[in-house]
């Protein structure tokens, strides 16, 4: 719920983290993240889905942006969640336009879309 009915989003990031489950630290890792980016300051939405590894993550992207009635998106992740950041990007299929993916001790190799 907005608190602030006048707020608009300039775009929304979503976050690629497997680890929110297992790390408690993750969050807070994140948080800083997100402070140090300025992307809150940018007007920037935040969205840190729960992955699993059979999850599409075209969908999960699409559903995000259908229900935050936005279509720029900047896609971003770490480890894991990098290289599945960067293959959404690759593999693209949504209604959304990838303007940026932010990626964080991304995992080798690169995804073949990518080369």
């Amino acid at each position: 719920k907005l608190i602030n009915q006048e707020f608009v989003s300039t775009a929304m990031a979503i976050i690629f983290e497997h680890r929110f489950v297992t790390d408690p630290k993750a969050m807070d890792e994140w948080a800083q993240v997100l402070k140090r980016t300025k992307l809150l300051d940018a007007g920037v939405s935040v969205a840190m889905p729960m992955l699993s590894p059979e999850l599409d993550l075209t969908e999960v992207v699409q559903a995000i942006m259908k229900f935050c009635s936005n279509d720029l998106c900047i896609l971003s992740g770490k480890g894991p969640g990098a290289a599945r950041a960067l293959d959404a990007a690759a593999k693209g299929g949504t209604d959304a336009t990838v303007a940026a993916c932010l990626l964080f001790a991304p995992e080798p190799p690169a995804p073949e879309r990518c080369g």
